[in-house]
This record gives structure tokens, sequence and C-alpha cells, in this order.
């Protein structure tokens, strides 16, 4: 295959710059991965970064709140007084975590669309991984055997325009949907509007998928599955529509 496979992945820069989230967002986006979407994967850098701002928390709080123990004569000479303190910091510092994560529990629920996009994302460029796996075997297969590839090749070329059609029309539906939310985020009356448009999105996937023939090679496979790529994005859209209503009412 000579399909241009930096051109169709989704690169993390260019997502992050798509996105374009700040810090809070993308540690509610990470609350979303976790507790919504189940996904376990993000469990340990979800609690590294809790961790984290714990701990910077404390040390914030640790000298403030020795100067404050100073100032009313509650610090000891003791080692006592030390524990004092140092209960105090630590329970100040967990209270303010805990704050600090309702918050970010009530932003992750209304930014699971973009968590599932995403989750998206990631399966899209997976599946990138494995066409390019399987094109660098196609290819070493037509060194071995020469010529006695070459009818085969030819044959293969309608499928490739259409695994090439069928993701770079999966690529795009994840950009148009990602900057979609991004639009329905600021402007919440347009949410009407924005499902027609997915709609259409959805339909004219689906009109891509049945121009594929049950006969055709082992592309129709990987054909299917970036078809599906795009279909899933939608969907999972759709699931979400009552959880945003609920959220705004």
């Amino acid at each position: 295959m000579s399909l241009k496979w930096e051109e169709l992945e989704i690169s993390p820069a260019e997502l992050e710059e798509l996105l374009n989230l700040d810090l809070l967002s993308t540690w509610a986006i990470d609350i979303s991965r976790v507790f919504l979407l189940r996904q376990a994967k993000y469990r340990n850098s979800l609690l590294f970064t809790e961790g984290c701002y714990l701990f910077l928390v404390f040390i914030l709080l640790f000298p403030i709140n020795l100067i404050i123990f100073r100032n009313f004569g509650w610090l000891t000479n003791n080692t006592n007084g030390l524990i004092l303190v140092l209960a105090s910091t630590g329970f100040l510092s967990c209270l303010l975590l805990l704050f600090l994560n309702y918050h970010l529990w009530l932003k992750a629920k209304k930014l699971k669309v973009f968590a599932i996009l995403i989750k998206k994302v990631n399966q899209y460029n997976d599946l990138i991984d494995h066409l390019k796996l399987a094109a660098e075997l196609n290819s070493l297969s037509r060194q071995k055997y020469g010529n006695k590839k070459a009818q085969e090749t030819i044959s293969n070329s309608s499928s490739e325009i259409e695994l090439e059609t069928a993701l770079t029309l999966s690529k795009n539906s994840l950009i148009k949907s990602i900057e979609l939310e991004k639009i329905i985020t600021r402007n919440r009356n347009i949410a009407k509007n924005r499902y027609q448009l997915l709609a259409n999105l959805e339909t004219s996937l689906v009109n891509l998928g049945s121009l594929s023939q049950p006969e055709s090679d082992d592309y129709q496979q990987l054909l299917s599955e970036a078809i599906e790529i795009g279909l899933s994005v939608h969907q999972e859209i759709r699931k979400t529509k009552t959880l945003r209503e609920s959220i705004t009412e």
C-alpha cells in the first residue's frame, strides 16, 4: 500500500492543539476516564496526579500554618507541637483536595463526551498502526514472490482507495466531532443543530459502508473497522445526550 500514514493518523500534538484544554480540564477528563468510562489503565496516572497535588498543597500550606500556630502561641518547642502542625496541615490539604475533586467531578461529567472522543481517537490510531504493519508484511510478500503478486496488487488497488477514503472520513469525523463538542460546550443553545450534524455524518459513513462488496479481499475487514470507528463516535455521543440534558437542567 502507498498510503501516507502520517497524514491519516491523529498525532498527540494535533489532538492537544485541537482540544486546547487547560490543566483542570485535563485532570477532569482523567477522572471521567477512570470513573465514568471505567478505563482502569488511567487509574495509576490519576492517582499520581492526585498525590502530586496533595503534596504541593501540603508544601504551600505548611509555612502558612506554622506562622499561624506561632502567632497564636500554639506551637511549643517539643515534638508534640510539630506533630500538631503537620497533622493540621495534612487535614487542611486533604480537605482542600476534596473540595477540588468535587468541582472536578462536576466538570468531568460535562467533559465525558471529550473523554469518549479521545478514546475513539486512540482506537483510530491503533487501527492505523495495525494497517501499517499489514502494509509492511504485504510489501515483504511482494518482494519475495515478485511478479506472482502483480495481479493481486492490481486487484487490491480499488480496496486501497476505499480504505483510504474510509480512514480519511473517519479522521475528519473525529476532528469535526471534537470541534462541534467545543462549540456546544460554549453555547448549549445549538444542541439540536449539533446532533443533526452528527446524524448527517453518521449517514455518510453508513452509505460508505454499503459500497463495499462481500466478496472483496482482506482489506474488506480493515475497511469495515475504519468505518466502524467513525460510526461508533456518533453512537457514543448519542448515548451521552441524556446525561448532558440532565446536567444542564
